[in-house]
């Protein structure tokens, strides 16, 4: 059975390497806004699952019965979304707060 990972992260590509899974790469083509009043764990969701859709988009029924994962992870201070840990670099002065967290979101579809 193929894998196919929905993302361009190094990170989760290692990951899977890690355990002995070498998956086709898809890295998805989405718009990644944050929108009005939205909380870091449903962006966190929302992008995961449109990056599935996605790739199941792009894949189509050539990669029928594969597994395919897409996720997103996010850094937010104080409830503020950041993007991911990468970007916090672009804004030093505004990375303290009361509250810093992660969200991770995964997806995965299977036959």
């Amino acid at each position: 059975m193929s894998v196919i990972l929905g993302s361009g992260s190094p990170r989760r590509l290692d990951l899977l390497r890690s355990v002995g899974i070498e998956p086709r790469v898809v890295s998805p083509d989405i718009d990644e806004s944050v929108l009005d009043g939205e909380l870091p764990v449903d962006y966190v969701r929302r992008l995961a699952s449109a990056k599935l859709d996605a790739v199941m988009k792009n894949v189509g029924a050539v990669n029928v019965g594969a597994i395919v994962i897409a996720a997103d992870t996010t850094v937010d201070v104080d409830g503020v979304i950041f993007g991911t840990r990468a970007s916090l670099s672009r804004w030093p002065d505004q990375v303290v707060g009361e509250s810093i967290g992660t969200g991770t979101s995964k997806w995965c579809r299977a036959p």
